[in-house]
């Protein structure tokens, strides 16, 4: 119970990219983590995702799943207002309008 109450805490989605069967400390480190997949794709994508929109996704869901709708809400409100104004917003424009991949860097 101790390892899955870290994993809601924790700022990173952990993800568990499975390659056959996993077994005794395999799969509890894959139920240890956020998302349990058989595909790399995903994991790659999720990656290269904006590290503050991932952790913030993260942080919204463990909330609404311990706190309620109510407080999620305020927390996605209060994040999208913060993250406006973020490096990374920038960076994931700057990068479409390029036609490039963007460079997070979590700032």
């Amino acid at each position: 119970m101790a390892q899955s109450q870290d994993a809601r805490t924790r700022e990173q989605i952990g993800i568990a990219a499975l390659n056959g069967i996993a077994r005794a400390g395999a799969a509890e480190l894959a139920l240890a983590c956020d998302i349990r997949l058989a595909a790399q794709a995903l994991t790659a994508r999720i990656a290269a995702s904006g590290p503050l929109a991932s952790r913030g996704a993260k942080r919204i869901i463990s909330t609404r799943l311990l706190a309620g709708f109510g407080a999620a809400r305020a927390l996605s409100d209060s994040l999208r207002h913060a993250f406006e104004w973020s490096h990374d917003v920038d960076e994931g424009a700057a990068a479409h309008r390029d036609g490039r991949p963007p460079r997070f860097t979590g700032r």
